[in-house]
């Protein structure tokens, strides 16, 4: 086990610092106070982010797929988005032509 690896796992020794989330459930994180983030093993989801009106809902390519008043709401709308598969990374990611 590397260093980082080995430092991961004394954080939280249940997390697989190896492991990616799977293609078709998204995974969530918390990268900051009122932003989530979510990938798939496909791709990248979308994000949420808590405003003083509510959720504001981004999917995956950067569209405003409206302001929840949970939440959880706002997650599910990008999931089902998403419809289990996410848009692929290199693809959110190009340039436009």
């Amino acid at each position: 086990m590397s260093a980082v690896a080995g430092r991961i796992q004394d954080v939280n020794p249940q997390l697989d610092p190896v492991a990616a989330p799977s293609v078709g459930r998204p995974l969530w994180v918390q990268v900051e106070a009122g932003l989530h983030v979510a990938n798939t093993g496909a791709g990248f989801v979308g994000t949420v982010t808590a405003t003083p009106y509510g959720y504001e809902a981004m999917d995956g390519v950067g569209a405003r797929r409206g302001t929840f008043v949970s939440l959880t709401d706002a997650k599910t709308a990008l999931e089902e988005v998403a419809g289990g598969v996410a848009v692929p990374t290199a693809i959110a990611a190009a340039p436009a032509l």
